[in-house]
């Protein structure tokens, strides 16, 4: 699973989850520069976010076998 967090110039990825306000900018979608998410997010938030797109992709019927992280944000956190 390429977990993300954040978004890039070229896409603007929005969360799966509800609520996580910390991981998002105004309009809704993930910040584009992985610095701003970092000090943006918090522990809670990332959990809920991970979680729901792993089960996302569970509920697809997909096993997941491994992780990574779309612009490596989750080794700054």
């Amino acid at each position: 699973v390429h977990v993300a967090i954040t978004s890039d110039a070229r896409r603007r990825l929005h969360p799966r989850a509800d609520g996580v306000h910390s991981l998002v900018e105004e309009d809704g979608a993930f910040f584009a520069d992985p610095a701003r998410a970092e000090q943006s997010a918090t522990a809670a938030h990332v959990v809920l976010e991970l979680e729901a797109q792993i089960e996302w992709v569970a509920a697809r019927g997909w096993t997941p076998r491994r992780l990574d992280s779309h612009s490596g944000t989750l080794y700054g956190l």
